[in-house]
């Protein structure tokens, strides 16, 4: 779930229940894009905090200026079947590409122009 909140819906029996995740930026704000990949498990989703992304085991990661983007907020990610996540910043005409490997882990790509 998105808006100024950001947390999933679990199971317990017959039950729901809300687990939330603390973002870092506070206050979190336009929580724009949450993403599911069925066959990784993982979530993705943007704010104005960054990117945000809980694997296949739980863990919650942030990645924000101090890993690569140029500004923390975004409009919308789009993860790809192959592990890479395309982030479009909110404030920049840009789009930013990630790559996820086995050897280095998470990093961002090259920035590029929006057009059109």
């Amino acid at each position: 779930m998105g808006g100024a909140l950001l947390g999933r819906l679990a199971r317990k029996g017959t039950v729901l229940k809300w687990e939330e995740h603390p973002l870092l930026t506070q206050p979190a704000r336009n929580i724009l894009s949450v993403k599911y990949e069925q066959h990784t498990g993982r979530l993705w989703s943007c704010y104005n905090g960054g990117l945000v992304e809980r694997d296949e085991k739980g863990a919650w990661k942030e990645f924000t200026t101090r890993d690569g983007l140029q500004v923390n907020g975004c409009w919308s990610l789009a993860p790809l079947p192959n592990g890479d996540v395309w982030y479009a910043y909110l404030q920049l005409p840009a789009l930013r590409s990630s790559v996820r490997s086995r050897e280095t882990g998470f990093r961002f790509g090259s920035t590029v122009p929006k057009t059109g």
